[in-house]
């Protein structure tokens, strides 16, 4: 599987209903904190331990969905696995996220989303055979059942993400041009 936008993410950043290059510092009165997070996800309940297995699902719209992995896809039955076998680290937040055109050389995006590198503290290995398979973006409101899922990808700079954890540290590195960056074409 590729990196890709949730269907749903594309059609909430169109909505507006993203908010990342426009935040303020916590508390502020002006603009909300940021709320947009990175998580771990694993290869879940893949008998065979298969690190190209991946929990996105297309139809997913929230974290809520994503964690719960309420069937739609046809994966599980509701409820069939913890959320411990979805995700494998807390949500860590995104922080000094910038929007800005893209880096010389980047193609012919008409802007790029970045932050600083995610650093996933301590993250235990919680089942015989777990392997992390991707990071998912979502970002959180205060209202349930709104945490919009973003994007989720399951490769890096040395192709398929497939990482053991041992208790030790993550670091996820964004690439040079950022996390991302949108297209001019049509």
């Amino acid at each position: 599987m590729a990196n890709i936008l949730y269907p749903s993410g594309a059609l909430n950043l169109l909505n507006g209903n993203f908010h990342f290059c426009n935040y303020g510092p916590t508390g502020s009165a002006v603009l909300p904190a940021s709320s947009s997070y990175a998580v771990l996800t694993t290869n879940g309940f893949s008998t065979t331990s298969d690190p190209a297995w991946n929990w996105y699902c297309a139809v997913d719209e929230t974290y809520d969905d994503m964690v719960n992995q309420q069937g739609a896809c046809g994966a599980v039955p509701p409820g069939a696995y913890p959320s411990s076998m979805v995700t494998a680290s807390a949500p860590v937040l995104l922080t000094n996220i910038t929007c800005s055109a893209p880096p010389i050389g980047a193609g012919t995006g008409v802007g790029c989303l970045d932050a600083d590198d995610v650093v996933f503290t301590a993250v235990p290995l919680s089942y015989a055979g777990e392997v992390i398979t991707g990071v998912v973006i979502y970002q959180s409101s205060s209202v349930a059942g709104t945490d919009y899922l973003y994007a989720n990808y399951s490769t890096g700079s040395g192709g398929p993400i497939a990482i053991t954890p041992n208790g030790g540290d993550i670091t996820v590195t964004w690439a040079s041009t950022g996390i991302m960056c949108l297209s001019g074409g049509c």
